[in-house]
């Protein structure tokens, strides 16, 4: 039976619930397994400032993975190790922004965020941009340091920059669309990647990839569910990342990181008529 070590998990569309909490049942189902001697990791999209108080909630101490893998920081949100963008591809994309007046956002480091201008087909503008400041003109900051991560908001702006963002040197970019109200393409550099940055910390841990498990729900999961040795795909998780895990789980499930957890064994099994997931192991 295989003994696992590491428990690496998205947040939002896995840890969190819609609202963008952390369930009861999942809080205890995260503290049961450091209890029973697995080291946790967050490894998401957001920032330190966006998510340090899931984190102290959760009772975490590990590094955290942050920025789509472009930050590692420490249990005090000090930098151990960063990928900032290349900063021809950063300029070229501000100066394509402020011609076309698209809604430009740069992450400088994390709570220091800022952007050309509010994009007017973009809804959840203030949930997404809790701490960004519209300067209208990019160059000059971006002069003096690299962004870590950009994002273009607004589905006609995503739908203009993805030319764009095919040429920019070392970088890649992803598609984030829910709904017709929230279009997000980010962009950041090629080599920086929750796989890259989990398998860092595996390594300065001494960790195998069998020893580890990884949960989560987009493209940008693909890479860390990859590399360890059980990559589970939430019940909601795109086509791509379903395709890329070992275990898929079915829907509707409240608490799909739980579930995972049983199904592995890291968990005593559910008791009868316990409300949970489908039963099974999943495809």
């Amino acid at each position: 039976m295989t003994v696992y070590r590491l428990l690496a998990l998205d947040l939002d569309g896995t840890l969190l619930d819609a609202q963008g909490r952390v369930p009861p049942a999942h809080r205890d189902a995260v503290r049961q397994a450091m209890a029973r001697g697995l080291e946790v990791v967050i490894a998401t999209g957001r920032s330190w400032h966006e998510m340090v108080d899931i984190y102290q909630d959760l009772g975490l101490t590990t590094p955290a993975i942050t920025l789509t893998g472009c930050q590692v920081v420490d249990a005090r949100g000090r930098v151990l190790w960063e990928q900032r963008m290349d900063p021809a591809a950063a300029e070229r994309l501000a100066a394509w922004a402020e011609a076309g007046g698209y809604s430009l956002v740069a992450v400088l480091d994390s709570g220091d965020v800022v952007a050309t201008c509010q994009a007017p087909d973009f809804g959840p503008w203030e949930h997404w941009n809790p701490f960004t400041r519209v300067v209208g003109t990019l160059g000059p900051l971006l002069r003096r340091r690299p962004p870590l991560l950009m994002a273009v908001y607004g589905r006609s702006a995503c739908a203009a920059a993805a030319p764009l963002a095919r040429d920019l040197p070392h970088t890649q970019a992803a598609l984030w669309a829910p709904s017709a109200a929230e279009h997000v393409l980010c962009l950041w550099h090629r080599e920086a990647d929750k796989g890259r940055a989990l398998a860092a910390f595996c390594q300065s841990r001494g960790y195998r990839p069998e020893e580890v498990i990884a949960m989560g729900d987009s493209v940008i999961d693909i890479p860390m569910l990859t590399w360890a040795g059980v990559g589970v795909a939430m019940p909601g998780a795109e086509p791509e990342v379903r395709a890329a895990a070992t275990l898929r789980l079915e829907g509707p499930d409240p608490w799909p990181v739980r579930t995972a957890l049983r199904r592995l064994g890291v968990l005593p099994a559910a008791a009868d008529g316990e409300v949970g997931g489908p039963a099974g192991v999943g495809s």
